[in-house]
């Protein structure tokens, strides 16, 4: 009797750990795509923030943030900064996170020009690929002696994809290359985007 015990409490023992563990990848997999909207109203898509790096921030290593269309900025030397590999995407409706149309629905990440300010620095070392997709950068200034306006990778396997980088600068004597974009260490993929007036 005591060895029958023995068997049914280890059974039930193991019966309770598979459903922790099937609880706990059911939350990871459901927190692996993080909203971004202008207003930090997502149409009832969750986790939803209003601030890209916000949600940068809070996302784990290979999360994606997917941005809804409109006009993004913030003070500080860069819109986004990424230091983890990640997904961020842009060309969503609030009522329709699963079809981007970056040409109908721009998501525009707006440095307005502001000294020192660019739009994506990623510096992702070691960490899993970073994706950016369908994201309008603009108005960036790397200064002063800087590189890189636009887009400044210094770390990471970064592929931009479906973006258009345009009217970003970088200035100074020394540096001041890649006013679109700058590859200072890491491996970049541009596909499908346009560079233009940098």
């Amino acid at each position: 009797m005591k060895m029958q015990g023995r068997i049914s409490l280890a059974l039930c023992g193991l019966l309770l750990a598979g459903v922790l563990l099937l609880v706990d990848t059911s939350a990871r997999a459901q927190a692996g795509v993080l909203y971004v909207s202008p207003d930090g109203a997502c149409g009832g898509a969750t986790p939803c923030y209003a601030v890209i790096q916000d949600a940068v921030d809070a996302a784990g290593e290979g999360d994606t943030v997917k941005v809804a269309e409109g006009t993004y900025g913030r003070p500080g030397a860069y819109i986004v900064h990424v230091t983890k590999g990640m997904a961020i995407i842009g060309g969503f409706a609030t009522g329709d996170w699963l079809t981007s149309l970056p040409e109908t629905q721009p998501t525009v990440l707006d440095a307005v020009g502001t000294l020192g300010r660019r739009g994506i620095v990623v510096e992702a070392g070691s960490g899993g690929p970073v994706w950016l997709e369908g994201l309008v950068v603009q108005g960036g200034l790397a200064a002063p002696a800087a590189d890189g306006g636009g887009i400044y990778v210094a770390g990471g396997s970064v592929t931009v994809h479906r973006c258009k980088i345009t009217a970003n600068t970088a200035t100074g004597t020394v540096g001041g290359g890649g006013g679109g974009v700058f590859l200072q260490a890491g491996a970049l993929t541009i596909r499908e985007s346009t560079i233009l007036n940098n």
